[in-house]
């Protein structure tokens, strides 16, 4: 009887949860058609620069690794040169990728994390299918799936699924922190990495050369604070509230609206700080997950500890970074999604718990400010309401970092205890 009605059940969520994306969807199609056309401006942006690069045998899309180029390349041949085609085909390769995500969540992780990916992606927006950042978003979502596994060949995919990730956006190496340790599993993770990573590597280096392996790191080394960012929030908030003459916001070279004045030099300065603190938060977690115990490997403990990491490195490299364009809050959604199925712990469920929530007024603040505000945001002197939306969006991620950064590390005190623990019973 039970056995019978298993199957039921399973395919009766399984239509709801097909009908909840179909429905969200086909909303954000129709918020696309009626509302934000021009958010398709990146996609014409790759088709040209692909055009020019085969036109004058260069390798383009300097801003990105090499890899990214290449998919263009290939999206630019099934195309025939055709825009209207590579539009088509680009939007159904994100479409996928987002199937795909709320298929692997659903089968592999659970309902509750399918149904949080199904309604953020939502919340964000028609955006998120004009962008590559789909790619490096679900390459962690992939990552943290097969660390679940605990399988051999899953340890091995975890860490080939973040170097595909670094391989389109460069942030998920840092990520490969919170993957290592001194367990077998540990060391197929790292194997995973360094096989696609340097294969990847050699790769570039071949066919692009060195300056255009590198390129993408060199490109943003001068870019000026773009006006979504964490450091440039006071002075939009200034700008709005105080005196607008004092700022300049101009499109730069970097096809990005950027904001200056004549002491613009303090919160660049503060970015780097801010972004060096992320990298030594990257090293601690590091060295901790390395001490931790054999024993503890695949334990809920360690499980919630990894996720946490995620999220908080994630969390870190949006804040700290000089430009915050809305695309990047898609990087969380994976991370947010999982850690709904963590089961409730001592000190940890509500905030978890709020986490989530605020994970989702971020994601629609996110659409609100672009694309649906943005426009009032360059005017001078700026709305009002405009500049509050982007600055509680900028808040609230503040918030996500710090509570995320000490939850993490908690768990990774937690973990160092249980290693302490199981040594001390050894002995």
């Amino acid at each position: 009887m039970v056995n019978k009605k298993a199957p039921t059940k399973i395919t009766v969520d399984g239509v709801l949860m097909t009908i909840l994306w179909s429905l969200t969807r086909l909303s954000m199609l129709w918020i696309w058609l009626n509302r934000t056309r021009f958010v398709e401006a990146d996609v014409h942006y790759y088709f040209n620069q692909t055009a020019e690069a085969i036109s004058t045998n260069t390798p383009g899309l300097v801003e990105y690794p090499p890899p990214i180029a290449w998919l263009m390349r290939l999206i630019y041949a099934l195309s025939g040169g055709d825009f209207t085609a590579f539009e088509t085909i680009f939007v159904f390769f994100i479409l996928l990728l987002d199937v795909t995500v709320t298929v692997v969540l659903w089968r592999k992780d659970s309902w509750q994390s399918a149904i949080y990916w199904t309604l953020f992606v939502f919340l964000l927006g028609p955006i998120v299918w004009f962008r590559i950042d789909m790619l490096p978003a679900a390459a962690v979502v992939f990552a943290l799936v097969l660390f679940k596994s605990q399988s051999r060949l899953g340890q091995f995919g975890s860490g080939l699924a973040i170097a595909i990730g670094a391989a389109t956006k460069l942030w998920p190496a840092l990520l490969l922190s919170g993957l290592l340790g001194k367990s077998k599993n540990a060391v197929q993770r790292l194997k995973g990495f360094l096989v696609v990573g340097l294969g990847l590597g050699l790769s570039s280096l071949l066919i692009a050369g060195w300056s255009g392996s590198t390129s993408a790191l060199t490109w943003q080394s001068d870019r000026g604070l773009q006006i979504e960012s964490i450091a440039a929030t006071p002075a939009m908030a200034d700008r709005a509230f105080g005196n607008a003459d004092k700022y300049q916001v101009n499109i730069s070279i970097y096809n990005a609206w950027e904001i200056s004045w004549r002491n613009d030099s303090i919160p660049l300065l503060f970015s780097s700080l801010a972004l060096a603190a992320a990298v030594c938060f990257a090293i601690y977690a590091t060295v901790q997950l390395i001490h931790t115990d054999r024993s503890l490997e695949g334990t809920a403990l360690h499980t919630k500890t990894v996720i946490l990491t995620f999220l908080a490195l994630i969390l870190a490299v949006i804040i700290t970074n000089k430009t915050l364009s809305p695309q990047y809050i898609v990087w969380l959604g994976g991370p947010l999604a999982m850690l709904t199925r963590l089961p409730k712990g001592k000190g940890g469920s509500k905030a978890l718990f709020h986490i989530g929530i605020m994970g989702f007024f971020v994601a629609a603040g996110t659409q609100l400010v672009y694309p649906i505000t943005y426009a009032q945001l360059l005017i001078t002197p700026p709305d009002k309401i405009a500049t509050l939306i982007l600055v509680f969006r900028n808040a609230l991620l503040v918030l996500m970092t710090v509570v995320a950064v000490y939850l993490a590390s908690k768990r990774l005190n937690s973990l160092k205890k249980e290693a302490n623990t199981v040594a001390t019973n050894y002995l």
